[in-house]
């Protein structure tokens, strides 16, 4: 009887520590290292286009002023004068002069698909240096949260300020202008100078809209480029030298993905 009893004891505290370790098992806290691995993979995933759900931080009232104001309206300002005189250097100042929209080297279509073209490139390679300036001396703007620019809208716009990526950054601005804002511009072109046989006196009011038209545009593109080079600033960045963002850095969020991750 005392063995009986003595095994069925034995039994019971057997049970007993077999529950004790499920217990302790599905109530101990991950790992640091299982903890890393999880942080690079939600941070690593951050890397692709998508959408991404995370909280972003909001632009605070000097970002906004500064990417408006700084960038949009100074960029319009001197843009419709630098247009308005380049206009009126390029095209005749006869009494009576025609230019036409389209037939020659010099006429409507080739003027504003060139314009198009090349006032977004020069304002990005302008802007690139002029924005790292400011986001260096950090008095006039603040890098934005990184994590803006994982839209699917603009993550595949080359990011940074190794020269290679402002050539390519600014030739994507150049075609974006060219397809976006010169097909309604020569649309409505074309429409006002149809009762006129396809031609307009050039004076005055030719030479102020093209001024109007390039300040929007300037107005546009501007706050563009700087929102992209705040966003992806790295204060460890070079215009000749290309570097990877650090996760020690307070303006970038992303990790580099691990090899632990890799399927």
């Amino acid at each position: 009887m005392k063995l009986t009893e003595n095994t069925k004891g034995d039994k019971k505290k057997e049970d007993i520590s077999i529950n004790q370790m499920s217990t302790d098992k599905t109530s101990t806290p991950s790992s640091p290292i299982s903890g890393a691995d999880t942080t690079t993979t939600t941070s690593s995933s951050s890397l692709s286009c998508h959408f991404n759900t995370t909280k972003r931080s909001p632009l605070t009232t000097a970002q906004w002023v500064y990417l408006l104001v700084a960038q949009g309206v100074v960029a319009g300002i001197v843009n419709f004068f630098v247009n308005l005189f380049i206009t009126w250097i390029i095209y005749s100042k006869e009494s009576g002069a025609l230019i036409d929209f389209s037939g020659q080297l010099t006429c409507i279509l080739s003027d504003i698909i060139v314009t198009s073209f090349l006032l977004p490139v020069i304002m990005c390679l302008i802007g690139s240096i002029l924005v790292t300036l400011d986001l260096r001396k950090g008095k006039l703007i603040k890098p934005i949260d990184r994590r803006w620019l994982d839209s699917a809208f603009v993550c595949w716009i080359p990011q940074g300020i190794y020269y290679r990526c402002i050539l390519l950054r600014a030739v994507i601005f150049g075609m974006l202008g060219v397809l976006l804002f010169a097909p309604p511009t020569l649309i409505a072109l074309f429409l006002a100078t149809r009762p006129g046989g396809g031609d307009m006196l050039i004076k005055w009011t030719f030479y102020i809209f093209k001024g109007s038209w390039c300040a929007l545009f300037a107005f546009v593109v501007a706050p563009c480029i700087a929102f992209i080079l705040a966003a992806s600033y790295e204060p460890n960045q070079s215009f000749l030298r290309r570097t990877s963002y650090s996760p020690s850095s307070p303006s970038s969020i992303s990790l580099s993905p691990s090899s632990d991750n890799k399927v």
